[in-house]
């Protein structure tokens, strides 16, 4: 009974660690979403088209870097594909120099980031 609580226990604790990872891409994702549409002045249904392919890059960037033992030019060959991939994605609905002004913004904030603002 107590081996049975237990292995209940950290399926639960394991689930809940890998929703938690969700989150965070979707925190992430929504935030860098509203700081480029707020300074963009983009409407609601472009908003939520780049949230989903910045989101997208996420998870493509994750899913692509977990668990591996990769060199930084590797890591950068892969940060670039689903850039390209993104930016393929956002011509759906952007122009070319909006695109840009998404690039730029989303680089700056990771600057940001790294300076630790």
């Amino acid at each position: 009974m107590k081996k049975l609580i237990l292995l209940i226990a950290i399926i639960g604790f394991s689930l809940n660690g890998m929703a938690q990872k969700k989150s965070d891409f979707e925190k992430r994702a929504k935030r860098s979403s509203n700081a480029i549409a707020d300074k963009m002045n983009l409407k609601k249904d472009r908003k939520t088209f780049l949230y989903e392919a910045i989101l997208d890059k996420q998870k493509q960037n994750l899913a692509r870097l977990k668990d591996q033992e990769l060199t930084e030019d590797q890591k950068s060959e892969i940060y670039a594909e689903t850039s390209r991939m993104m930016n393929e994605k956002l011509s759906e609905k952007f122009t070319q120099n909006e695109i840009q002004t998404i690039n730029s913004l989303i680089r700056e904030q990771q600057s940001q980031k790294r300076k630790g603002y």
